[in-house]
């Protein structure tokens, strides 16, 4: 079974609860930086990337 996590890292309880925020552009954005011609951007994913790791994966970041 899935397991959702709000930005701070709580977790949530069923998958309407995660959904709904993630609609929201303005809190799935954690930050956005511009380095030159080097972008940086990090997204708040909600559904726990980990694994097996007990400490959930919730955050992407990606530089283009």
């Amino acid at each position: 079974m899935p397991r959702y996590y709000d930005r701070g890292g709580v977790r949530l309880t069923g998958t309407l609860a995660w959904a709904l925020p993630l609609e929201d552009q303005e809190y799935k954005l954690v930050g956005f930086d511009e380095l030159g011609s080097t972008c940086v951007s990090t997204v708040w994913l909600g559904l726990d990337h980990s694994g097996t790791s007990d400490v959930p994966v919730i955050f992407e970041t990606m530089v283009k």
